[in-house]
């Protein structure tokens, strides 16, 4: 059972530190969270970590790496090296882009070293099937992107009001879908589409094209044609 973050609080008032952190590894893992929630259980369990006995804390470097490259625990291994410096682990870097097994994961992972802006030159092996030279830290973070943020807005535009619990699954489609995507594919002009998409995966995902159709139906002739 996915628990929200006021249940994982409550077990950390408990002290029950090791269910808390398991809660919180399936709760990211679950992809039912927003960016913000995402954001928030993270520096909870950032906390976390510092509360619960040393053997619980154990968590190599090379353990994150290997998570991330087999796809075991990822989110989990990604959680680790957020506060680890990227730049003396490069070639662990590269071993994930050239042989992890999850394209989303390793999406993720370029995430990290864009955001602690790493001056080295990597192969990175996007899910579009190109290989791109890429250095980090002159690309801008996915969440400063026009195309992120005029695809939020939209969401938000449609959903908001109507049915918010909706919108959070549409959003965390759109920033998976946006990541994919990244750093190519992402010119401001393309945003309506990738929102699009990814409202309809959202609904095809909880098996409601009846909804998709009668949301559909609502937009305007030029966006219908977007999504046919």
């Amino acid at each position: 059972m996915i628990l929200t973050k006021q249940e994982i609080q409550a077990l950390i008032t408990q002290g029950r530190y090791d269910e808390a952190y398991q809660s919180i590894v399936m709760a990211l893992s679950s992809n039912l969270f927003s960016a913000k929630e995402e954001r928030e259980l993270k520096e909870i369990m950032h906390g976390l970590l510092d509360l619960m006995p040393v053997k619980e804390k154990a968590f190599s470097v090379e353990e994150a790496f290997h998570a991330i490259m087999n796809d075991e625990d990822a989110s989990l291994g990604l959680v680790h090296l957020e506060k680890t410096n990227l730049r003396l682990h490069t070639t662990q870097i590269q071993q994930c882009f050239d042989e992890g097994v999850s394209m989303f994961a390793n999406a993720l992972l370029l995430q990290l070293c864009v955001e602690q802006q790493l001056p080295a030159t990597f192969i990175y092996h996007h899910p579009s099937g190109m290989k791109c030279e890429v250095i980090p830290a002159t690309l801008t973070p996915l969440l400063d992107l026009d195309v992120m943020n005029e695809g939020l807005a939209m969401i938000h535009e449609y959903f908001a009001h109507e049915n918010p619990s909706l919108m959070q699954l549409i959003i965390h489609q759109f920033m998976i879908d946006i990541s994919m995507k990244y750093p190519i594919e992402t010119d401001e002009s393309e945003y309506d589409t990738i929102v699009l998409e990814s409202i309809r995966s959202t609904y095809l995902a909880m098996q409601d094209e009846a909804g998709f159709n009668e949301f559909k139906a609502q937009l305007p002739k030029e966006r219908q044609i977007i999504v046919n």
